[in-house]
C-alpha cells in the first residue's frame, strides 16, 4: 500500500479543519436553539441534548484526526463510526421525542427520524464495506483480482494510453465529410 496517500493536502485539511469548526458551532448552538424556538421543544430536549451533542463532538474528533492522517481506510472506518454514532443519537430522539408539535407534525418528524436511521445504517454497512475491501482488494478473490487487474497494477492503470473504440453501431458508418 505504498501508493496509499496518508497526509492529507492542504485543501483537504483545510476542508477538515473548517468541518471541525462547523460542528462545534452547532454543539453551541444545540444548546440554545431551545431558547430561540421555546415553542418547539419539550422539557425532554434535555434528555436528547446530550447525545446530541457527543455525536457533534465525535465529528470533531473524527475531522481533527483525518486533517493529520487521512488514509482512505482510516477515512472509511471513521465515517462507520459516525454513522453507528447517528443511528444510537436517531433511536434515543425516536424515545424520547423532544419536540412539542401537533399530530400531523409529529408524524412527519418521526418519519424523518426513520430516513436518518435508514440512511445512516446504509452509510455503516457501505462505509464498512469499502473499509474492509481497502486491505483485502489486492489479495486474490479481492476486487482487483475479480476485475483482471494483476496485483500490483490499480484497474485504471491498465486503460491509461488506451483508445477506446466506437460503438459498433458507429463502427460501420462511412466517415462523415464536411
Amino acid at each position: 500500500m505504498g501508493s496509499e496517500r496518508s497526509t492529507p493536502s492542504v485543501g483537504r485539511r483545510v476542508g477538515y479543519l473548517v468541518a471541525a469548526l462547523v460542528n462545534v458551532v452547532l454543539v453551541w448552538a444545540a444548546s440554545r436553539v431551545d431558547e430561540w424556538f421555546p415553542g418547539l421543544f419539550s422539557g425532554a430536549y434535555g434528555d436528547v441534548l446530550s447525545w446530541v451533542t457527543a455525536s457533534l463532538w465525535a465529528t470533531v474528533a473524527v475531522n481533527v484526526t483525518w486533517a493529520w492522517r487521512d488514509p482512505p481506510w482510516w477515512r472509511h472506518l471513521g465515517q462507520a463510526g459516525l454513522h453507528a454514532v447517528s443511528i444510537l443519537v436517531a433511536q434515543r430522539v425516536w424515545v424520547v421525542f423532544p419536540f412539542d408539535v401537533d399530530d400531523l407534525a409529529r408524524l412527519g418528524l418521526r418519519l424523518l427520524i426513520v430516513v436518518w436511521a435508514v440512511g445512516a445504517l446504509i452509510g455503516l454497512g457501505v462505509e464498512l464495506g469499502k473499509a474492509l475491501d481497502l486491505g483485502g482488494s489486492r489479495e486474490p478473490g479481492g476486487a482487483y483480482a475479480r476485475a483482471g487487474a494483476p496485483p500490483d497494477e490499480p484497474l485504471a492503470a491498465r486503460h491509461r494510453g488506451r483508445r477506446r473504440r466506437p460503438p459498433a453501431r458507429l463502427r460501420d458508418r462511412p466517415p462523415h465529410r464536411v
